[in-house]
Parts: C-alpha cells; sequence; structure tokens
C-alpha cells in the first residue's frame, strides 16, 4: 500500500492518542466500527472521503490542520493550471455574480473528479442547488454565508 495512504493511518492514531481518545471514542463520534478505526489506524484498510470527513471531525480538529503533518509523497503531486486556460463553465441560470472556472477534470476508478475556482462578486446570491457529488471547498477569501442541510453557516 502507498506510504501517503499508511501515513493517512498514523495520523489518525497519533492525533487520537494526542487528544486521550480511544478507539471506541472516535468510532462512536465517526459512526463506524471500533474495527474499522483499527483496520485504518494500522494501514490496513483505506476510509472513503465521507468516512474519512467523519474520523476527522470525530477528533476534533480542521481538515487543513489534519493534513498538515501528513508525510509528502515522493513523486511529483502538482497540477499547472494557466489561467488563460482556465474555460468558464456555465452552471445555475439564475446565479448571478457567479463565475466558474474549469481547472481539470479526471476519471477516478468509477468516480469522476472535476476542479473548479468558483469567483463569487460581492452581495451575489442564488437559489438552492441540490447535488449528489461530494463537494469540497476551500475559500481563499472574502465571506460567504451557505446553508447545507438545513444547517446555516457563516465562513471567513
Amino acid at each position: 500500500m502507498n506510504d501517503y495512504l499508511i501515513g493517512l493511518g498514523e495520523r489518525i492514531k497519533d492525533i487520537r492518542k494526542k487528544n486521550k481518545k480511544t478507539i471506541s471514542n472516535v468510532a462512536n463520534a465517526a459512526d463506524v466500527s471500533n474495527g474499522l478505526i483499527s483496520r485504518i489506524e494500522n494501514g490496513r484498510t483505506i476510509p472513503s472521503l465521507p468516512v474519512l470527513l467523519n474520523i476527522i471531525n470525530a477528533l476534533e480538529i480542521r481538515v487543513s490542520d489534519f493534513f498538515e503533518g501528513m508525510p509528502k509523497p515522493s513523486e511529483l503531486n502538482y497540477i499547472v493550471s494557466r489561467f488563460e486556460e482556465n474555460a468558464i463553465i456555465e452552471k445555475e441560470d439564475d446565479a448571478k455574480g457567479f463565475a466558474y472556472k474549469y481547472i481539470f477534470g479526471k476519471q477516478l476508478s468509477s468516480i469522476g473528479f472535476e476542479a473548479v475556482l468558483l469567483e463569487i462578486q460581492p452581495n451575489s446570491q442564488r437559489g438552492k442547488v441540490e447535488t449528489d457529488a461530494y463537494e469540497f471547498k476551500y475559500m481563499l477569501s472574502g465571506e460567504c454565508i451557505y446553508n447545507i442541510g438545513g444547517s446555516i453557516s457563516k465562513r471567513r
């Protein structure tokens, strides 16, 4: 198994022990079995993205802080995306002040993955958007209020 993925389990174990949490504490908070946490920590299985995010939440640590201490893969792992090559994507018709720019896309096994840069102008609004996709959002600057599953959050 890839060293980076093994490092994922080691990172979970290190944070869990540092925070004086048991496998059972983390498993219960993440809504998974004790055995799954053990297999992940020992590098015998890899969690899905939703399970990993639940575990990170159960560890009571920010996602960015979790990955800060991860070992880096030895091979080059970056993508060059030139600004002038980023095509504008038309998304919601009723969204004013939202500009989606395609960065790259890749088919990973049976899952499609695409990276998009979303620029939102001040005071922009749009109607409710529903998706079956998993989304990762990283705000570079500004402030945003969003509603996910009835829970309203404000981020800066």
